[in-house]
């Protein structure tokens, strides 16, 4: 599987999806982020958004995870925000339902990731065990909270 990154300025579904606006439905105080599954046509799909499920979390108010690193103690995020995924495991499922529906889509896929730099190594297992060809990281990532430099 490729993983490259391209700029929202210079590819045009990375630019739909940040001109879309979709990465304000995350609800994770830390960071929001959208992954979007799209065919080698440009249709999307599967969008997927990380953290909880509804406002109502984190526990508190609070995000625990506030300042630490990218990538750093993800046990915090279920024990503040039981229910929450990352946005690349929700845009799978969404994908599986839209094969529901219409079982020719999902090939020559790609699935863009607006709001993270680095995908998990589950997510990536994840990504690659449904068949996706390449990972699209865009950059720059505009939707920091509370990130280290």
């Amino acid at each position: 599987m490729n993983v490259r990154e391209v700029d929202n300025e210079h590819d045009l579904i990375a630019w739909e999806i940040g001109d879309a606006k979709v990465v304000g439905e995350s609800h994770c105080l830390k960071r929001k982020v959208v992954a979007v599954i799209a065919q080698e046509d440009g249709e999307w799909v599967g969008v997927g958004w990380n953290g909880p499920r509804s406002d109502e979390y984190p526990k508190d108010g609070v995000c625990p995870r506030i300042g630490m690193a990218s990538g750093e103690r993800y046990d915090l995020c279920d024990e503040a925000c039981p229910g929450q995924r990352h946005a690349e495991i929700d845009a799978l499922e969404d994908l599986d339902t839209m094969r529901e529906v219409i079982p020719t889509c999902g090939e020559s896929l790609s699935m863009y990731i607006y709001g993270h730099e680095v995908p998990c190594e589950e997510c990536l297992a994840a990504v690659e065990g449904a068949g996706i060809g390449e990972v699209v990281v865009i950059v720059p990532s505009p939707f920091r909270h509370g990130e280290q430099e």
